[in-house]
Parts: structure tokens; sequence; C-alpha cells
């Protein structure tokens, strides 16, 4: 089972951009929030890393079908409500209207094909996650069947995980697993890539198409990478800030804690970075 420090990363990150950032860039028209990480997006692929730097972006670019709050409870995501059968074989959710970034609209039969491909392909880096799921398929448009092998009541907690987000069939099956993946994606999230410029920098702009209203609030962010931990702690004062990492040692510094909460940073999500 994934850890929870990796379920924390992935939530931490979509939080922090979800908020107005802490400076603006130096075109004061647009709101950009840029962070300084220590590990690098591997790719814009959801199933092929568990790497922390690559589920932190696959948490600004594919939704899920649950998302948690900082509490830990499940709240629904892309499906609005969800039915288990008695014997928890059977799940039944209900999808909302929601578009991805190209403004298609996002469908059941995309749900089902985004997890049987971690299922299914070989290249998958985290099969286990679905290892029961027998069999997905789309009722309809918004309606979601899932059947499962046998009960297991941690699945719903899978759900949520960030590599388990929500491609286009369409656009994976048009262009390809590798080319649909390799530049600028479709995605069904907060956000969309302007341009990924490997081992270096990843720059999203706001997705207009998401389909929670009134976010992301900011125009868009940057996620640079830094290996080395004094340029990093340097950016704090600058345009960048400093990734939030659930698994650097150190402690959010007061000074930290008061910069994101002026921000407008809800008290509850600062608990998570301690």
């Amino acid at each position: 089972m994934i850890s929870t420090r990796t379920s924390i990363a992935c939530a931490i990150f979509a939080i922090l951009l979800a908020f107005p950032s802490l400076s603006r860039s130096q075109d004061e028209e647009l709101d950009i929030i840029r962070i300084v990480s220590p590990s690098r997006t591997l790719t814009l692929d959801p199933i092929k890393s568990v790497f922390t730097g690559s589920i932190e972006t696959f948490g600004q670019l594919y939704s899920r079908l649950l998302r948690r709050t900082p509490t830990g409870e499940l709240k629904p995501g892309l499906a609005v409500r969800w039915d288990i059968s008695a014997d928890g074989l059977d799940y039944t959710f209900y999808l909302r209207e929601a578009n991805f970034s190209d403004g298609s609209a996002i469908t059941a039969d995309d749900v089902a094909f985004s997890l049987l491909r971690m299922r299914d392909d070989p290249e998958a880096a985290y099969s286990a996650s679905v290892t029961e799921l027998q069999d997905a398929w789309a009722e309809d448009d918004r309606t979601l069947r899932l059947r499962l092998s046998k009960p297991n009541y941690a699945f719903l907690e899978s759900l949520e995980m960030c590599f388990l987000g929500v491609v286009s069939r369409t656009d994976v099956e048009r262009r390809g697993s590798i080319d649909a993946f390799s530049d600028i994606p479709v995605t069904s999230g907060p956000y969309r890539v302007v341009e990924w410029r490997r081992n270096d920098r990843l720059i999203l702009e706001a997705n207009p198409h998401y389909w929670r209203e009134g976010y992301p609030r900011n125009d868009g962010a940057e996620r640079w990478f830094q290996g080395s931990r004094r340029r990093r702690s340097m950016g704090i004062d600058g345009d960048y800030i400093n990734d939030m990492n659930t698994n650097r040692s150190e402690k959010l510094t007061i000074r930290e804690l008061v910069r994101l909460k002026s921000a407008g940073i809800d008290s509850e999500y600062i608990q998570n970075w301690k």
C-alpha cells in the first residue's frame, strides 16, 4: 500500500496551488505561484511514476473520482456520489458534468479507461493499487460501474491517489500513450501544461474548463527543480517559495507559516506541513 506520506505529499502540493500565490510575478497582470522543489517531474503520464516529484505534478493535472480533505475524509471529486453492494464487490459512481482542458466532456468511459490502464499497462508503476479490479465499464456517460474480484475495503482510499487521475481516452488512443504525455497532455485537473523543460521546470496555467468553480485561485504555477538545499532556501524571500515537501527533515519555520496563512491558506492545511 502506498504510504500516508505519499498521499499527503500529493495533497499538500494540490492545496498550495489552489490558493493565491505568495508573490506576484514581474508581469503584474498574472498571479503566478513558483515552487522550488528537490524532486523532478519524471513524466506527465499518471500511471508511469510514484516518485514524489511526479505525483505532486499529477495532482495538479488530473482529477480523480474522489478527493481527500486535510483531516483525511474522502469527499466527492469527479464522482458526486457512489454506491457499494452489500458483498463489497460492485461499485457504482455517478459523475458530475466536467470537461478536459481541451473542452471535451469527461465521461465514465474515460474513467474506466484510466483505471484499466493502471491495471493492464506493463509499464504501470503501481498496478497493485487496482489488483482487485476485475472490470470497469460505463453504463452511460455519467454512470461508472466497477467490479472487484474480492472485497477490498481500502479500494475507495486508492481512488483518490494522484496516479489514478483521469485522462482522455480519445486523446491517448489518437496520439498514443507516448506522444499523449510527452509534451502537452489533455488534463482534467486545475491546471494545464504550457511548457515542460525536463530536469528544469514545469510551467502550468489555469485550466479554464476545470469543474471546481472558482479554482484554481491563481493564473498559473511554475515548478522548478533545484537539487541544492541551500539554493532552495534562498527562494523564500524572493519570487520563489520552498517546496512544502513532507519528505524534508526540517519543520517549517514560524515565518513560513505566517506567510502561507497571510496568503489565504486555511490554518487546517498548515498542520500537515509541520
